[in-house]
């Protein structure tokens, strides 16, 4: 059952090691995830330090709320989510308004999976993720840069964060944690000027600070 993490992870994470070695295709421009060789730390810290409330705002004229299967969150006003590389009840993806046909458009993922770990075990998993993006990097040979920390939400939800850097592109994955069950919300960054505008990182942790779980989770 604890591999299922890995599989989770490098399902995640193919397509953007394609972009990293130069490689393109339709699919692998919306794949979000990457991976390093590195040591990163665990860092506490508040969601404060990270964002400014401002930047969250719940005001229904710049977000909206989105209901799945496994939870509700909000959604910044001028993003959309792109069918084509979307499954239900799992998996979604987002793009800026205009950017869709973008050979590299910056985008958000979301993206619910059961796993083997308790809420308590957020070490354990943490360290799961990371052998996997260590195992895909000495594998593909892919020198990316990665960072880890965690934080906790505005709502109290312990969540893991990676940080992945290649070159001029850019890659968060935010694992907001559940009993045996997370939501990953992953935003590539790829044009940073497109990122001024798009605002894609605040997106991202919005998203992540307004989440909350369905009465049964992911349910399955």
């Amino acid at each position: 059952m604890k591999n299922q993490i890995r599989k989770s992870v490098v399902c995640l994470v193919i397509g953007a090691m394609l972009v990293a070695s130069g490689c393109s295709s339709k699919e692998s421009r919306y794949t979000v995830g990457t991976v390093a060789n590195t040591h990163g730390t665990d860092i506490s810290a508040s969601y404060s330090e990270m964002t400014t409330r401002e930047d969250l705002s719940h005001d229904p004229s710049t977000n909206r709320v989105l209901s799945k299967r496994f939870g509700q969150f909000d959604m910044a006003q001028g993003w959309v989510e792109v069918d084509e590389h979307s499954t239900d009840p799992y998996y979604y993806t987002y793009v800026y308004d205009g950017t869709a046909e973008y050979e590299y458009p910056n985008n958000i993922t979301v993206y619910a999976s059961i796993c083997d770990y308790q809420l308590d075990e957020s070490v354990k998993l943490k360290q799961d993720i990371l052998d996997s993006l260590n195992q895909q990097a000495s594998e593909k040979k892919i020198d990316v840069e990665i960072t880890d920390s965690s934080i906790i939400t505005e709502s109290g939800m312990t969540v893991l964060c990676f940080n992945m850097v290649k070159d001029t592109n850019r890659t968060i994955q935010y694992y907001i944690l559940g009993e045996k069950q997370y939501v990953m919300v992953s935003v590539s960054i790829y044009d940073e000027e497109q990122a001024k505008n798009d605002r894609s990182e605040e997106v991202a942790l919005a998203i992540v600070n307004s989440f909350v779980w369905s009465e049964n989770g992911i349910g399955i």
